[in-house]
């Protein structure tokens, strides 16, 4: 059975409840790093963006370095909503939390972080983004593969 939607007002006492919790306005890297919080794109399906979704609440929204406060324009791009500096941070911090350079595997399978193609869009490839975080990539199986008979 699916997971039933959250509604308007619980998104809402949502945010409120998180931001007294913080002592501060949620920031979108509070929000996707909380595990009681649900998913950013829940609050941009319902709200249009997260800082509608402030503000809605009854918060000001976050200037974040690298992102408008203003809505979106008409085009529609996944990987504007995270700037390199909080990409580089949260590569960081799951590195951290598993004691190793994070794979793409590890990055797609967790819920609380964007996609390893938006690492690749950001900064040309997985790998360099690892690279910009500080942290040793992990070498492609497929360079050592020997070519098969002909």
């Amino acid at each position: 059975m699916g997971k039933v939607p959250y509604t308007e007002a619980e998104l809402i006492k949502k945010l409120i409840d998180f931001s007294k919790e913080l002592g501060h306005t949620p920031t979108q890297l509070d929000t996707e790093l909380s595990e009681n919080m649900p998913a950013i794109n829940t609050f941009r399906k319902t709200f249009g963006t997260f800082n509608n979704a402030l503000i809605a609440a009854g918060l000001n929204p976050n200037k974040i370095k690298g992102q408008s406060t203003k809505a979106p324009k008409a085009t529609y791009q996944r990987t504007s909503k995270f700037n390199k500096d909080m990409l580089i941070e949260l590569l960081k911090m799951k590195a951290a939390e598993l004691g190793h350079t994070p794979t793409w595997a590890d990055v797609t399978l967790d819920k609380r972080l964007p996609s390893p193609s938006t690492y690749a869009v950001k900064f040309g490839t997985y790998n360099k983004a690892v690279e910009a975080a500080g942290l040793k990539p992990h070498g492609f199986r497929t360079s050592n593969r020997k070519k098969a008979p002909t």
